[in-house]
């Protein structure tokens, strides 16, 4: 009984494990889509707020910093220039032809947070006027979302108070079922004990453990053999209350070997001698049998047996 009781107790703790890997499971997934955006993203040398912040002044005007050289610093980028306060373009690198032209304050605003004719473009005020860079075209999608900084601090608050929560009600339920069955269980174990001291158990045949407890309840079998016809006999003898089973063993010079199982532990013996008298059949030879614990284990484990059984023979009848 012990050990079943640790059998138990290594299922919930299994269904406990299994709950919390699939939450660490999907954790992991986020993770992995995370990680799997930033390589999907435009690979870049250097941010554009760096190479915003490496513009110098020349004698010949404005250049990129000494510490690289300009392709270096522009690795990623399609392009990149300077507006001063009138739109007026001071410095650009490789600039399409397209864009090479003065910008009214309009145009400034319309393209400051989002596209340059297609190209996405982040763009940084400095001294030296506004610093636009360009990505190439289709590289990455821009889009604006508003909302309320309340909205942000409560979602902050709310994501691991519902992951906690949900997490709690998946560990409940787990408990539950798994509390449940092993009350199914405890009783099964309860039939087993009772079977290796030789007793009788009838336990209830549904729920969680039904099929299992079913298979543990021995009932009553009877073998017997009868004069008559295979069909005959199992019609009459599967038409008495509580015959759940009838099997045919041998049929063979007119005489009929067969077994029968009923759904308790009731002696059917008479009941069986009788309707077989009546439809006709002479009952040569009944006997009452009890599955014994090696049976029982065979029948959940769903093997076979050549084993011969010891009948508790009774006189025939008629």
């Amino acid at each position: 009984m012990k050990t079943f009781v640790r059998l138990i107790r290594r299922y919930v703790l299994a269904a406990v494990g299994i709950v919390l890997l699939l939450v660490f499971l999907g954790l992991g997934l986020l993770v992995f889509l995370g990680w799997q955006e930033t390589t999907h993203l435009p690979q870049r040398t250097y941010a554009s707020s760096e190479i915003a912040d490496a513009m110098v002044e020349t004698p010949a005007g404005l250049a990129l910093g000494a510490a690289h050289t300009p392709e270096e610093w522009m690795d990623g980028y399609a392009w990149a220039m300077v507006l001063d306060d009138t739109g007026n373009i001071r410095w650009n690198y490789a600039l399409p032809d397209a864009l090479n032209h003065a910008y009214t304050t309009g145009e400034v605003a319309g393209f400051a947070r989002w596209y340059l004719d297609d190209y996405p473009v982040f763009c940084w005020a400095e001294d030296y006027g506004l610093f636009v860079i360009g990505l190439a075209r289709g590289s990455l999608w821009k889009c604006s979302i508003y909302t309320s900084p309340e909205y942000i601090l409560n979602l902050a608050k709310t994501i691991p108070l519902g992951f906690g929560l949900l997490l709690l009600l998946a560990a409940i339920c787990c408990f539950l079922l798994s509390w449940q069955g092993a009350k199914r269980l405890e009783t099964v174990a309860s039939g087993l004990d009772a079977l290796a001291e030789g007793q009788t158990v009838q336990l209830p045949a549904e729920g969680f453990a039904g099929e299992l407890a079913e298979k543990l309840n021995p009932g009553s079998r009877l073998r017997a053999t009868a004069l008559g016809g295979g069909k005959t006999v199992l019609k009459t003898v599967g038409s008495i209350p509580g015959i759940r089973k009838v099997e045919i063993e041998s049929e063979a010079d007119g005489q009929v070997t067969f077994t029968a199982e009923s759904a308790d532990a009731s002696d059917r013996r008479a009941e069986v001698s009788r309707a077989l008298s009546e439809a006709g059949c002479t009952v040569l030879e009944l006997t009452a049998e009890n599955r014994s614990l090696e049976e029982v284990f065979l029948a959940l484990t769903g093997e076979t047996t050549d084993v011969p059984e010891e009948p508790e023979t009774e006189p025939k009848g008629e």
